[in-house]
């Protein structure tokens, strides 16, 4: 293999030698305040972001964090109450074990669901997670209320 030209690292280094002076005039932190003014013209109902290394977050970032602790919260307790139906189910499915080994999963059932409405009220109205909330502690509701009127003696 035969180098002819020797000099063409040099016109590498001075190419990106360019390319930096050019972008060296560009500032991340002005195009990013230029990118928020155009998201705040296009939705006027934003909160405004707080620059870069500002201490604390915004109102909207705290609220959309608060919600999905809350969301989260809920999401744990339902699976949680799922899981209790679950276990109901295979348990009253097994004819060796008596209502008083029962009567436990369905107390727990009870605490799980009445947690999970209590969590459901703290979520916004037009929260989809409160529909299947809902749907949870009705389908336990009615189990519960089977178990204590003696529907599977």
């Amino acid at each position: 293999m035969k180098i002819e030209q020797m000099n063409s690292l040099g016109k590498l280094i001075q190419s990106e030698n360019r390319k930096s002076q050019q972008t060296g005039d560009l500032d991340f932190q002005k195009l990013l305040g230029q990118a928020g003014d155009r998201l705040k013209a296009e939705c006027p109902g934003a909160a405004p972001a707080a620059p870069p290394g500002a201490s604390g977050a915004t109102p909207l970032l705290s609220e959309k964090t608060e919600l999905g602790v809350r969301r989260a919260q809920a999401v744990v307790a339902l699976e949680a109450v799922i899981s209790l139906l679950e276990s109901y189910q295979g348990k009253l499915a097994d004819p060796g074990n008596s209502l008083r080994r029962i009567e436990p999963s369905v107390l727990a059932l009870a605490k799980g669901a009445e947690k999970l409405d209590l969590l459901k009220e703290k979520l916004p109205q037009n929260d989809p997670l409160r529909e299947i909330i809902k749907t949870a502690g009705i389908v336990s509701g009615v189990e519960i209320a089977r178990f204590n009127r003696g529907d599977y003696l």
